[in-house]
């Protein structure tokens, strides 16, 4: 759940470095591929948290659900039954709206993934290139 975020923050760490090489140690095919790579992180900084949120908030509504159930079983509902349908009614609107925000939020993330995998490589060279890792 957390790769999205910690794949934001090295991306947003190697567009920061990218700032500092000189124009004329890029090739126009580089600086392309840094394009790209930027359009890949405004997706990835508008929807990487909320990936986590909404897998988060999923989680806590199938437990919600899962104990009014349980509560229903216990028989606190007995003589108050339209509560319970008023509140499990609520919890189903509010779970099928996350799904709806899952899926929209996984959809975008999904979609920028096979230019991100063919350009990542590219950008690690340039980083690799110019930022050698210290011995």
């Amino acid at each position: 759940m957390d790769e999205f975020v910690e794949r934001q923050e090295e991306m947003n760490e190697n567009l920061t470095k990218v700032k500092f090489v000189s124009a004329n140690k890029l090739t126009e095919e580089n600086m392309s591929d840094v394009s790209q790579y930027n359009a890949i992180f405004n997706v990835y900084k508008s929807n990487a948290g909320k990936y986590k949120e909404v897998v988060l908030e999923a989680e806590n509504l199938f437990y919600e659900i899962k104990g009014i159930e349980q509560e229903l079983k216990k028989g606190k509902f007995d003589k108050e039954i339209d509560e319970f349908v008023k509140e499990y009614n609520h919890l189903k609107i509010e779970l099928k709206h996350n799904q709806e925000e899952t899926r929209q939020v996984t959809e975008k993330l999904k979609s920028v993934e096979p230019t991100f995998m063919r350009i990542a490589p590219a950008v690690d060279k340039i980083m690799e290139a110019n930022f050698p890792a210290k011995q």
